[in-house]
């Protein structure tokens, strides 16, 4: 589904390219200023050879996409808040420099 509906190219799930394909090809599909995509392993296990907690967030907004690796902490549902707040800040950030 993300290749098609968002031209994801085919690259690991959890990379940059990965979540800033994402970003830019919701903003495409949506016809959206902004938006956030998140990719990234909430556990139990590793996946694609990056460890859990691993979460690559990118925010596109009209200045351009960017993208940052985060690494979180926790069990899976504390490794799920961080990626639902993290994005959100990121986000504000963004806006406020726009």
């Amino acid at each position: 589904a993300k290749q098609k509906a968002l031209d994801v190219p085919d690259v690991p799930v959890v990379s940059a390219e990965c979540a800033t394909a994402m970003a830019e090809g919701a903003a495409r599909l949506l016809g959206a200023d902004c938006t956030i995509a998140v990719t990234g392993v909430g556990g139990p296990d590793r996946q694609e050879g990056q460890p859990v907690g691993t979460v690559y967030v990118a925010i596109h907004t009209p200045s351009g996409t960017h993208c940052t690796r985060e690494n979180f902490d926790g069990d899976p549902q504390e490794i799920l808040d961080a990626t639902t707040l993290r994005p959100l800040e990121l986000l504000g950030k963004a806006l406020n420099a726009l």
